[in-house]
């Protein structure tokens, strides 16, 4: 018997032998089963206790720090309930919610939206059947979230492209970035539905129903399409509805976008950020920061505050070029970029106007001419005025996983620790 099950059978037992007066009370509350919850009897308590497992079985991409937070945690969970059940849309594979209780702190229950979520992403549930009904609210929308219904947009630098690899189903072994990897890693990744679209669709362009295959495979290739401008991919996430939009901006780096109903559970995300010294947005659903594990996550305030304050010119360029990439469809945010393309440095201003071309910036490409104190400068920027802007970013998820992986990062991880 391993580590996690004995800890887990431990847990159990002392629940089972001595459950808090509020369990005991919400056991016999009827409004509970009417949410779809049924609750376990002390032997199944016990059995699926025993079966506790540290390895994490959600197929994201997690470190050896989110792993150890499992390693640390799971084994003190008492699964107690389950439900309400539901069906994925495209691979139409059921699954049950589950209710915990902490073995150490047996103060509430905490909610998962499927036995493999981590312990991090876990919610808090609640004491009665109205705040568990609270809870389920932000899960399993009966009437699929659109674009126009999703009324909160977050958006953050994941990284650049050449160091950004996703786990192959195959090898288990990282790959490199496209399309077809990141489908291939999304389709098994428990956080996100099957099929994603391109830049071409606004929406989520699959049916409620999923039809014969080859009807699949051309509506899928059909979503696949890319419009002018700055190439995308877009899921929708498995339990809140919520859209995950990766961006890829120059050919060579990703900006994700988050299309979402704020949750009601702040103290979580703010409970993972301090862990791990990630940075999400304290409203995002679980299942998005679960789709964005091992990914970062730098939001444009985070850039601003670093381009207050930045010195060096190279690093300033660095980080003005993933803010413009962050500013796009915000013309707002673009504005308050505009002070950090100013310098006294003729080199300077002019790389950080070749970052505003791709996106067809002209109007704000005219304000910055009329203050260029270079003659060169001004001339060139008026004949590129002249000619007109064809803003193109290269399609990274179109083709091959990227060429240019670079793994040594993680290649020196490895051997530190072996050092240890």
């Amino acid at each position: 018997m391993s580590r996690a099950q004995v800890l887990g059978r431990k847990a159990a037992g002392r629940l089972v032998a001595d459950p808090p007066a509020w369990l005991t009370a919400l056991r016999l509350d009827p409004a509970v089963g009417a949410l779809g919850v049924t609750w376990h009897d002390d032997e199944t308590i016990t059995r699926e206790s025993a079966e506790a497992d540290e390895r994490p079985s959600d197929w994201g991409l997690h470190t050896q720090a989110t792993m150890q937070h499992i390693r640390l945690n799971r084994p003190h969970l008492v699964p107690v309930a389950r439900g309400p059940q539901y069906t994925g849309r495209g691979l139409g594979i059921e699954s049950d919610a589950v209710w915990y209780v902490d073995g150490r702190d047996p103060s509430q229950l905490l909610f998962a939206p499927s036995s493999a979520y981590p312990t991090f992403l876990q919610v808090p549930g609640g004491t009665t059947a109205d705040q568990m009904a609270e809870v389920l609210r932000g899960f399993f929308p009966v009437e699929r979230p659109t674009r126009v219904t999703l009324p909160k947009v977050a958006r953050g630098f994941l990284g650049y492209v050449e160091r950004l690899g996703v786990p192959s189903p195959y090898t288990g072994q990282v790959e490199g970035i496209d399309g077809l990897t990141l489908d291939r890693y999304f389709t098994m990744n428990l956080y996100a539905e099957a099929g994603s679209w391109g830049s071409a669709y606004y929406d989520d362009p699959y049916p409620e129903e999923f039809g014969r295959p080859i009807e699949m495979i051309g509506i899928g290739r059909e979503a696949q399409k890319q419009a002018d401008g700055v190439p995308s991919m877009t899921w929708r996430t498995a339990h809140s509805g919520s859209y995950v939009t990766f961006e890829a901006h120059y050919g060579e780096m990703l900006v994700g976008e988050v299309r979402y109903r704020p949750s009601t559970y702040p103290e979580v995300v703010e409970a993972l950020n301090a862990y791990f010294g990630s940075y999400f947005p304290t409203d995002l659903p679980v299942d998005v920061i679960g789709a964005l594990l091992g990914f970062d996550f730098q939001t444009i305030d985070m850039l601003e505050r670093e381009l207050d304050v930045e010195t060096d010119l190279g690093d300033k360029l660095g980080q003005l070029h993933i803010a413009v990439a962050l500013a796009y469809g915000d013309v707002d945010a673009l504005a308050r970029l505009r002070p950090y393309f100013h310098d006294d440095n003729g080199s300077y201003r002019s790389q950080a106007m070749n970052f505003l071309l791709p996106y067809n910036y002209e109007w704000m490409l005219e304000e910055l001419v009329l203050t260029e104190p270079e003659e060169q400068l001004t001339g060139q920027l008026n004949q590129i005025l002249d000619r007109g802007i064809s803003g193109r970013h290269p399609d990274i998820f179109d083709g091959d996983g990227y060429a240019g992986y670079d793994d040594e990062e993680d290649d020196e991880e490895d051997e530190g620790e072996d050092d240890e």
